[in-house]
This record gives C-alpha cells, structure tokens and sequence, in this order.
C-alpha cells in the first residue's frame, strides 16, 4: 500500500523522491494508528488505497491530523477553520459519535475511470457507516480532480468561511471537506449498502498477526480468500 502511494504521489509531484522510503514506500506515522481501505484487482494486487483514523467523540482539535496543515497555520484562515472543526466536533459529542480524518487515497492507473473507482470512494460511507459514525474530514486535493470527485460524491466545503487552500507540503491547492454519512447518496445509495454487507466480510489484515507469519503471509492469505476485487480491509495494530 505504501509504495503504490509512493509511486503516485512521487509522479505527480505531491511529494519529492526523499519522501519515500529505501524501498521506496510514503511511510507516515498516522498509518500506524489508522483503518486503511485496499482495493484489490483480480490478480490479488493493490491497485487503490485510502485511509481512515478514527478519534473517539472526545478528541480535541489539536489531537487531529488537520491540526497540522498549512490551513491551521494560515494567518487569515486558521481561526475559522478551528471553529468550523470545533462545530463538527461538538456535534458529534452530542451524538457520542466516533470522528474521522479520510486521507492517503492513491488509485492506480488501471482503475481510474472505472467503476472499481466509484466504488472506491462510495466505499468511504460505507465504512463510515459500519463503525457508526457521522462525520468525516478530508485533506482533498485538486490535483487530478479528485476534490471535484469527493464533492460530487456527497463531500462539502467544510465552511463557507473556510475556502480552498494552497499547500506547500504537496504543491497543490487543496479543499477541506466535510462529510455526514448520515445522508443519503442520491443515486448511490443502493451501492453503498450492497458495500456495506461486502465490507462486513472482507478480510481484515493485520500487521501484527496472532500466529506470527507476518504481514505479507497475512496479506497472502487473505487475497486468497477474497478473490471478489471489491475490497479488503487492513488494520494495522
């Protein structure tokens, strides 16, 4: 998952060659802490990869990832954009709902334009909805039109006070977008039940596994048993 993000980012300029690894993987700390959505071919390879950090509704703005973008830094933004973070998180307190940072989404050639990759982002619901959550944030950026994608896919502008933004870390504008998974996708919302039951059987692996074969036996294994190039989970622990 790592090196296929690498890969992209690396060609499309949202990272420079140092950003990666020996082996050449984009290898963040948050990856640690996070669910991760793999999106298989027929063959067992990754070929789509998008990550989810789930807080619990006690979390603080200042323990979230967006806390450390360019826009929290902004001069003339930062403040609206912590009100408008804060709102979100006060309501899902009053919901006793989880909170959600959606990052690290990298699709690879063979999948863009097909229906794999409409899958791949109604998936996000999806997997919202299973943990019982509400709300999700998104770091989305404009490059290769993806946050015209996520808008178009039931994402919002996070507020009206808080517009796109240029981010130096990856070269590119950015949008902060919000999502309710409360809300029906008009159109797709017969796709994203039939994921949901999808996802509640896909294999889940994990880094650390019980019986010691490692990750990449781990990841072996559960390509196997899941040769339906919908999904597969992986946790890392």
């Amino acid at each position: 998952m790592q090196r296929l993000r690498g890969s992209i980012y690396l060609r499309d300029g949202a990272i420079r060659p140092f950003g990666l690894s020996i082996d050449g993987r984009h290898r963040l700390a948050v990856d640690d802490q996070s669910w991760h959505l793999l999106l298989m071919d027929e063959e067992g390879h990754i070929g789509g990869c998008a990550r989810y950090r789930v807080h619990p509704s006690s979390v603080r703005f200042e323990d979230l990832g967006v806390a450390t973008s360019a826009l929290a830094h902004s001069s003339e933004w930062a403040a609206n954009f912590q009100m408008a973070v804060e709102a979100e998180l006060r309501a899902a307190r009053q919901m006793n709902l989880p909170y959600i940072e959606m990052g690290g989404w990298a699709i690879a050639d063979h999948f863009r334009g097909t229906r794999l990759f409409l899958l791949s982002v109604l998936a996000s619901y999806a997997f919202v909805r299973l943990i019982r959550g509400a709300f999700a944030i998104c770091q989305a950026t404009e490059r290769n039109g993806s946050a015209a994608i996520l808008r178009r896919m039931g994402g919002h502008l996070l507020s009206a006070a808080v517009p796109p933004y240029f981010d130096p870390q990856y070269g590119c504008q950015m949008q902060m977008l919000r999502f309710d998974a409360r809300t029906s996708l008009l159109g797709y919302e017969e796709n994203v039940q039939q994921l949901m039951l999808s996802l509640i059987e896909a294999p889940v692996i994990c880094a650390d596994a019980p019986d010691q074969r490692g990750p990449r036996a781990e990841f072996a294994l559960a390509s196997a048993q899941h040769p339906n190039p919908v999904c597969a989970f992986a946790v890392a622990t």
